[in-house]
């Protein structure tokens, strides 16, 4: 019985995805292609506040039902939708907030962990001297010049 009503409450969710995707007071679209027969479609537009709406709910379950693995992947799908959101709009920090928070619900959600690496590697500063200019880091630390 918990079974049929955790699978009902994901296909509830997940329509309600679906259906908030479908228009709203302030959609912002993002860069993914749909991962359906549809791929070749623009991607719909996302309602943020909506999205907020239906992450705060699928934590207050997933944090009832911890045990629940269709429910977590779904929270971490979401997750993964609102960062995607969050790095469109170049806000890298909750970006990476939200991928991170998606990948302790799913560890093996491969597109959170991409958008990890990627994000760090952005954020990274670009190494610079003290007047301001680029410097080379050697390949190796102690790596000098192998000409002397």
């Amino acid at each position: 019985m918990l079974l049929i009503r955790s699978t009902a409450f994901v296909l509830c969710c997940l329509a309600a995805l679906y259906c908030g995707a479908c228009g709203g007071d302030a959609p912002q679209a993002t860069n993914r292609p749909a991962a359906n027969a549809n791929a070749n479609k623009p991607a719909q537009p996302v309602d943020a506040a909506k999205l907020d709406a239906e992450i705060t709910q699928l934590e207050a379950q997933a944090a009832k039902n911890p045990d629940d693995r269709i429910l977590r992947e779904t929270l971490a799908d979401a997750l993964v939708k609102r960062a995607q959101l969050h790095y469109d709009a170049r806000r890298l920090n909750e970006a990476l907030s939200d991928y991170q928070a998606a990948l302790s619900h799913n560890p093996d959600h491969e597109d959170a962990q991409t958008r990890i690496a990627q994000i760090n590697n952005e954020m990274q500063p670009e190494p610079v001297a003290d007047d301001g200019k680029p410097v080379t880091v050697p390949a190796k630390p102690g790596g000098g010049n192998s000409n002397q």
